[in-house]
């Protein structure tokens, strides 16, 4: 009983181990795929002389130059306007009512104080007494007369649209001055006729925002945004650096001590982009070959060939991507595991290999040929020198 309880305590520690050996190994290839993805930073200020070229890291949008390309389209969208047709037929319902109203009225029997009073309650059209008499004083022809030359007055200065200002609208009752004039009446009746139809002069041609903002969203559509393009140079080397320089390296996260939320975001699918690749493995050990995986040291085996592929690639990205031994692990781990199990597990390690050299397709495609031909290779190798002078290519 007690062998089997120091077998069960051992089968347990040595599954912490594992979990351990998967935590660390996590954790290590997370930070060397974080300096991959963090872009050198920069202490630069307006009017600083650029000592490097600087590279945008990604593709971003330039939002200063999509802003003024956007006004520029928005400043030739013509404003759009809305004719109120109801203004003009309010304008002569308005005179036909008060003179109908003043031919009313003399039919009545009533005294001329009230005949003025009666008009006065009509607030579209306000005159003086004075005014109010001597219209009451006309014949009731001359007041019809009066009617139809004030209606045809109102249709004039109707006939072209009337803007809100003051100068169109000054433009419109010009008119009714002067087709007054042509109509022979007299002075004072003339005056009185000519401020009923300017009261009743007003804009009827209004500027629609609505309809504008609709026509700069429908132009905008057709604005691309202005794309900083990955590798693309933002600083040229010996020349000064602007505040449209700084901002746009600010929002790629060159300069400042703050993180950029993209990076951010960035660093969070990192982290479970890691995680997903080294489930994959676990679950292919677990169901393909259960005994590698309750042998801590193979595990460590497996974990430790995969920390290394990562750090060489790493550092050979440095001086060129065409440097790295690509070869080397699945020869190692051909060795040692066999031929499926190196091709399953390194074609899982090209996900992370894939991070550092930028997916670069022709690399990749390499990589998996690479891959397979090394594993397929060693697979009925057993000499030692055949293997070791395989391992140095």
């Amino acid at each position: 009983m007690q062998d089997k309880g120091d077998v069960l305590r051992k089968d347990h520690m040595d599954k912490w181990k594992r979990i351990f050996l998967f935590t660390i190994t996590a954790i290590l290839i997370y930070f060397i795929l974080m300096t991959v993805v963090t872009p050198k930073r920069y202490k630069l200020n307006e009017g600083d002389i650029a000592t490097v070229d600087i590279k945008a890291p990604r593709d971003i949008i330039d939002e200063e130059a999509t802003k003024l390309k956007e006004q520029e389209v928005t400043a030739k969208v013509e404003k759009k306007f809305t004719l109120k047709n109801e203004i003009k037929i309010e304008a002569s319902d308005n005179v036909k009512g008060f003179f109908d109203k003043l031919i009313n009225l003399k039919s009545n029997n009533i005294d001329e104080k009230s005949k003025i009073a009666e008009l006065k309650k009509i607030d579209t059209i306000n005159l003086s007494d004075s005014e109010y008499k001597e219209l009451l004083d006309l014949s009731v022809d001359k007041d019809t007369e009066l009617q139809w030359i004030a209606l045809t007055a109102i249709d004039k200065a109707y006939e072209n649209q009337i803007e809100e200002d003051s100068k169109a609208i000054a433009d419109a009752k010009s008119i009714v001055d002067q087709y007054l004039s042509r109509q022979g009446l007299e002075s004072n009746i003339e005056v009185i006729l000519r401020e009923i139809c300017e009261s009743q002069v007003k804009a009827n041609y209004f500027f629609d925002q609505s309809k504008t903002d609709e026509a700069i969203k429908e132009a905008l559509k057709g604005v691309s945004k202005v794309m900083i393009k990955k590798n693309q140079i933002i600083v040229k080397e010996g020349e000064p650096i602007t505040q449209k320089q700084i901002n746009i390296l600010t929002e790629l996260g060159l300069i400042g001590e703050d993180i950029s939320k993209d990076y951010i975001y960035t660093y969070i699918i990192l982290f479970f982009y890691v995680l997903f690749v080294l489930i994959l493995q676990y679950i292919y050990m677990k169901n393909e070959n259960n005994k590698i995986l309750n042998n801590t040291k193979l595990v460590f085996l497996i974990l430790l060939l995969n920390l290394l592929s990562l750090i060489i690639a790493r550092v050979f990205t440095l001086v060129s991507v065409f440097l790295i031994p690509i070869a080397c692990t699945p020869i190692l781990m051909t060795v040692f595991l066999g031929s499926k199990i190196s091709i399953i597990i390194n074609s899982f390690n090209l996900l992370f290999i894939g991070i550092i050299i930028g997916f670069e397709p022709q690399i990749i495609l390499v990589a998996i040929v690479a891959n397979i031909i090394s594993s397929l290779t060693l697979k009925k190798v057993n000499q030692r020198n055949d293997i070791l002078y395989s391992t140095a290519y």
